[in-house]
């Protein structure tokens, strides 16, 4: 079967997409494509069991990644601002020291230790937010309250005579850990940071521990409150995000998602489009509701049999675009096998389906030859799936029944 052949019906993929492509004649995996347009859902109607495909082990040895994960997406971006604002705090104190330290009584020896501290706070933290947050635990951002917290108390152990006019810098790292960490980790630091703070006011004397009990209720209140505000908020934009990314009626993930997830198939990852057969005379037969309770039952089906790190989302209609983790031709038909095997039982309509692994091609070729595939089973008579093998460079497709 030639691509593009009679009845073929060709994905619209977005201009950026495709101008990508052209560009560099193949796909790098850390690239986002542009937005896909709306495709033309299949529309045609449901089917189960398949008459071809290779009998395999259901759960072969497949290395998987999760790299599919919006909510993934949204903590890395949280700790990115976290690194941000711990950069601004330091920059704000020390530009605050460095505009005020010359009307401090001291030494001039006392005033250059805290300029050194200053100056080298500063370059430590401009390097800090140069590292890859994405990869670091969020308690990593405890170093930029830490640097402060160490820099101010070793100034005060060399006496320069100047730190308690910039203990108030304690309450901005409580500030910063309430905003960024747990609550539980915020009141262990407050623990730490308060014999820091002593040291700084120039010991425990009488008013020192007058001022200690209003100091740790205040550091208590800001870092809590911030800290159970960061917690309720961060949980309720995972959950937006979740439900965003979420066809509400097959539970699998939105079309919105399918421009972050092209750009993240990797060589060897398998591309799989399913169309239910006959899905349209379903709808005019028994009517939506019916249709709508197959889709539903079919994609509760589809979650069960994924492998974790595998993703599928509903392409449109009664359309589901599958992408199976370093799966190949093997894994994919695995996956239909017991596809099949849990739909075989169903009173629904059965499936068909095309399969493209991703090898030494883009994204958008590799959904294009699935589709083809899809085309070229629902040819042969629906309730079977297709694999689409490229051969040479002519893009012509070799049929595995």
């Amino acid at each position: 079967m030639q691509p593009g052949g009679q009845g073929f019906k060709s994905p619209q993929l977005h201009p950026d997409v495709i101008e990508r492509d052209k560009r560099e004649g193949g796909w790098k995996p850390d690239q986002e494509p542009g937005q896909p347009a709306s495709m033309q859902p299949g529309s045609r109607p449901a089917s189960q069991h398949n008459a071809g495909g290779s009998t395999l082990r259901p759960n072969m040895p497949i290395t998987v990644r999760m790299r599919f994960s919006s909510v993934h997406r949204a903590g890395v971006d949280e700790k990115h601002y976290g690194a941000q604002l711990g950069v601004g705090l330091v920059a704000s104190c020390s530009a605050l020291v460095l505009a005020t330290v010359w009307f401090l009584p001291t030494t001039n020896n006392g005033r250059s230790i805290a300029l050194a501290f200053v100056g080298v706070g500063m370059v430590i933290s401009v390097a800090l937010s140069k590292l890859p947050w994405e990869r670091l635990p969020v308690q990593a951002l405890l170093i930029f309250p830490a640097l402060g917290i160490v820099g101010i108390t070793t100034s005060a152990l060399l006496n320069t005579g100047i730190t308690p006019a910039y203990t108030g810098f304690f309450t901005i790292a409580i500030f910063f850990i309430g905003s960024t960490q747990s609550e539980r980790v915020t009141l262990a630091s407050i623990s730490i940071a308060l014999p820091c703070w002593v040291v700084c006011q120039g010991g425990l004397t009488a008013t020192v521990a007058v001022k200690v009990p209003v100091t740790v209720g205040v550091w208590v209140l800001i870092g809590s409150t911030l800290a159970r505000r960061a917690t309720r908020s961060n949980a309720l934009t995972k959950e937006l995000i979740r439900a965003a990314a979420t066809d509400p009626l097959t539970g699998l993930a939105s079309r919105g998602e399918l421009t972050r997830l092209l750009g993240l198939i990797e060589e060897g990852d398998a591309v799989v489009l399913i169309d239910l057969d006959e899905f349209k005379a379903l709808n005019d037969v028994r009517g939506h509701q019916a249709g709508d309770a197959a889709l539903a039952a079919f994609g509760t089906i589809v979650r069960e049999v994924l492998r974790a790190g595998d993703v599928a989302i509903r392409y449109g209609g009664d359309e589901i675009l599958l992408v199976l983790t370093r799966a190949g031709s093997a894994g994919a038909d695995a996956m239909l096998e017991r596809l099949c095997a849990r739909w075989s039982g169903v009173d629904h309509p059965t499936f068909s389906a095309g399969v493209a692994v991703c090898n030494h091609s883009t994204p958008t070729e590799t959904l294009r030859r699935a589709d083809e595939a899809l085309y070229e089973a629902k040819q042969r008579g629906r309730n079977r799936w297709s694999h689409a093998e490229q051969v040479g460079l002519t893009g012509h497709l070799k049929v595995v029944q």
